[in-house]
C-alpha cells in the first residue's frame, strides 16, 4: 500500500472483534485501548492480532496507551511481516463515534481508529483519518 492510501474495508474476525468487546467491558467505565496488527493488501487490510494496552488515564472519558507497549508491539509486527492497522479504544457511556478529544488527538494518519461503543448497542466502527476528515470504513468478520 502506498502511503496516503485509504483502505476500503477492515475484514476484522468475529473472535478478534469479542475480544476487543470483552476488553471493553473488563474495563469499563474506563476507556479500554489496545492495537490491531495484520496485513495490507491494498485496499483491503485484514487484522490478525490485537494487544491489549494499560490505559494510563485514570479517569474516565479518555485514553492514553503505555508507550512502551506501542513500541513493543511495533517490534513485534515488523518481525512477524505485519503492519500496524489501528488504535482501538472504546467508549463504554457511548456510541461508537469519534469524540471531540479523539478528532484532537488523531496522531497516525496511516492507521486506523477502530472505536467500541457500548450504549446505546454494542457497535465497532472503523475510521480512517486524512486531512482531518474523519471517514467510516466498513468491517467484515470475514475476507
Amino acid at each position: 500500500m502506498t502511503a496516503g492510501t485509504a483502505p476500503g474495508v477492515l475484514f476484522l474476525p468475529s473472535p478478534l472483534q469479542e475480544a476487543l468487546i470483552r476488553h471493553g467491558e473488563r474495563e469499563a467505565p474506563r476507556e479500554a485501548c489496545g492495537l490491531l496488527g495484520g496485513q495490507k493488501e491494498g485496499a483491503f487490510w485484514k487484522a490478525e492480532i490485537y494487544q491489549e494496552s494499560a490505559n494510563l488515564v485514570a479517569g474516565a472519558g479518555a485514553y492514553q496507551m503505555d508507550p512502551l507497549a506501542v513500541l513493543a508491539l511495533s517490534r513485534r509486527l515488523e518481525k512477524e511481516g505485519r503492519a500496524w492497522l489501528g488504535i482501538v479504544h472504546s467508549h463504554p457511556q457511548g456510541p461508537p463515534l469519534p469524540s471531540p478529544k479523539d478528532r484532537e488527538e488523531a496522531y497516525y494518519p496511516e492507521v486506523l481508529y477502530v472505536i467500541v461503543g457500548f450504549w446505546p448497542k454494542i457497535e465497532i466502527r472503523a475510521y480512517f483519518v486524512q486531512d482531518k476528515a474523519w471517514r467510516s470504513i466498513p468491517i467484515k468478520a470475514r475476507s
